[in-house]
């Protein structure tokens, strides 16, 4: 597939359009990009337009540290499809893609026709007891750990996190572990 650019609040923005009818855009997961959908577009173009997006700080598209939170990337995802002038649309999210949607639909941000989870992430509870406390231990212990010996724990306890992440990563998987949007997700009327 071919990419295309578009300025979105002042951001280089890749993304993939491919198809003709009624829209979908599909949003990526963490540390994802929009060739993460190339076999499901390759099934649907013929019936559909898919959209796929590389959001800021992500694949193809321009580092932007203005959007690094579940809000910040819910109003980018309405400010892209008003660029491309998109008014009807179903919205596939993958992961933190789902955890975006699900905010930002939650909040009446963007208003599909349907919305697609896939694997959605965004669903925590992180007042539980027992959270609590390994997260006050590991705070502790990870000062006096090699940062290679912390790679390899964050590896195999399939941690998404690393300490070789970029900056603007560290700030966004921080914002996105701490966001909660169960609240959002209850008022979710759209199909």
């Amino acid at each position: 597939y071919k990419s295309k650019q578009i300025i979105v609040n002042k951001s280089a923005i890749s993304y993939l359009d491919e198809g003709r009818g009624p829209i979908i855009l599909f949003v990526h997961g963490w540390l994802d990009s929009k060739e993460t959908f190339h076999n499901l577009i390759n099934e649907l173009k013929l019936q559909y337009r898919c959209i796929a997006i590389d959001l800021p700080n992500f694949g193809a598209s321009q580092v932007d540290k203005s959007v690094a939170s579940v809000d910040t990337y819910a109003s980018f995802l309405q400010d892209f499809l008003d660029k491309l002038d998109i008014k009807k649309y179903v919205v596939a999210g993958h992961s933190m893609g789902g955890q975006i949607a699900l905010y930002a639909v939650g909040k009446n941000i963007i208003k599909p026709t349907a919305l697609v989870l896939i694997a959605s992430s965004g669903v925590r509870n992180n007042n539980n007891l027992s959270k609590q406390l390994v997260k006050k231990i590991s705070f502790i212990l990870r000062r006096f750990i090699p940062e290679k010996t912390k790679n390899s724990i964050y590896k195999k306890i399939g941690s998404d996190y690393s300490t070789m992440l970029s900056s603007v990563h560290k700030i966004i998987i921080k914002n996105m572990l701490q966001k909660d949007v169960q609240n959002e997700a209850k008022k979710i009327v759209t199909p």
